[in-house]
């Protein structure tokens, strides 16, 4: 299996990601041509599957998806509802180079991701990783 894209995008800094707001990595350790990120939004060079994986370390109740194209997948909405957890969630998703792609707070208040003490510990992370073209039809 050749892998043409792939991404890891993490956050260190704190952040407040409101209601249907997206996550904002201001890190990428390891991009790969195909992929890249402005602010929120993920950005596809290329039509695929992909596998998606990411993983929130917040301080409250909080509820997460991927969203596609401006559509929330409920098949990947992940959350918890006792005290500061992580919270993670993976999908395999089809992606088309137009769409984008966000992890969304999809839960019903604020959530604060905060910086995590003076070392550099990350508070948000997101993996993708291309898998295969789209089957012909």
């Amino acid at each position: 299996v050749q892998v043409i894209a792939y991404a890891y995008l993490y956050d260190l800094v704190e952040q407040v990601v409101r209601v249907r707001e997206g996550l904002v990595f201001e890190g990428g350790s390891d991009i790969h041509k195909g992929i890249t990120h402005e602010g929120e939004e993920i950005i596809f060079e290329f039509t695929g599957i992909y596998a998606v994986s990411f993983s929130i370390s917040p301080n409250s109740i909080c509820e997460f998806a991927l969203e596609v194209g401006g559509e929330i997948l409920p098949q990947t909405v992940q959350g918890f509802d006792a005290g500061s957890q992580q919270n993670s969630g993976q999908m395999i998703i089809k992606i088309s180079s137009t769409e984008r792609l966000r992890v969304v707070n999809y839960g019903t208040s604020s959530v604060t991701l905060h910086k995590k003490s003076d070392r550099e510990l990350i508070n948000s992370s997101l993996q993708i990783i291309r898998i295969a073209d789209l089957p012909r039809e």
